[in-house]
């Protein structure tokens, strides 16, 4: 598994570096973004652990967006928020970060809510369900179609937001195990990587790095994000969050 970095996102130099310093003196791996934009990018390819983000805007509503973008193209990452602009912290549009802090911060304050946002600890019930993701992405790879299904309930629900070719809200067993098999003929030789689970309020999420052959017969990848309810023991709803537009169009 690749080192897992902690991305930071900030356009004033002296504080990325100082950033960057710290965090690297306590053993975090980093890796930074100047604009959202190129964090966007980075999270496609590099496994995070952890998202610092500044905010980037005029307005509290731009302000918070910019923000969310990174914070859906991360998920399930914990993404947090580091800014010299002042904020209502009890907005609900902030409630989905993993923390909001003001400059000037206390770097043990810092270091403590990020330690705390990655370390956030699974219950009993969700560590007996890690291995059934595991199953999950390997049964993927394998393209073992029938060992996947057997995974979800009748009803599982699956949901692919976006414009993309494969964008869709699936329900039913029969419907998923058939969606499933078109879908992965575009992905030939698919394989997933640096797959690392969080808990959530209401089951799993999963961050991985996925990659396939193209037509080309080069290797392309992309990391995503997977959202899991569970039934006991079995899928019950399936929730993907991907950059549709490095997804293959055709």
């Amino acid at each position: 598994m690749a080192d897992e970095c902690i991305l930071i996102i900030e356009d004033d130099e002296s504080i990325l570096e100082t950033l960057q310093m710290l965090l690297e003196e306590e053993g975090y791996a980093t890796c930074v973004a100047r604009l959202p934009e190129e964090a966007l990018a980075l999270l496609d390819t590099t496994p995070v652990q952890c998202v610092l983000t500044d905010l980037f805007g005029t307005t509290t509503p731009h302000l918070i967006a910019s923000a969310e973008t990174v914070r859906l193209r991360a998920f399930p990452v914990p993404t947090g928020i580091l800014t010299a602009h002042t904020l209502p912290h009890d907005h609900p549009a902030l409630a989905p970060f993993a923390f909001v802090l003001t400059k000037p911060f206390d770097i043990d304050n810092l270091l403590s809510h990020i330690a705390a946002a990655i370390a956030a600890p699974l219950t009993e019930e969700q560590r007996a369900l890690q291995p059934i993701i595991h199953r999950y992405f390997a049964a993927l790879a394998a393209h073992d179609l029938d060992a996947f299904t057997a995974l979800c309930t009748d009803d599982v629900t699956y949901v692919l937001p976006g414009a993309s070719l494969h964008a869709a809200v699936i329900t039913g067993k029969a419907a998923f195990h058939a969606y499933t098999a078109t879908t992965f003929q575009h992905y030939p030789d698919v394989a997933f990587t640096d797959i690392t689970i969080y808990p959530t309020p209401a089951g799993l999420a999963a961050r991985y790095l996925g990659s396939w052959r193209t037509s080309a017969g080069e290797r392309a990848s992309l990391a995503g994000g997977v959202l899991f309810r569970f039934r006991d023991q079995q899928i019950a709803q399936i929730g993907i969050y991907l950059n549709a537009a490095s997804m293959p169009q055709q």
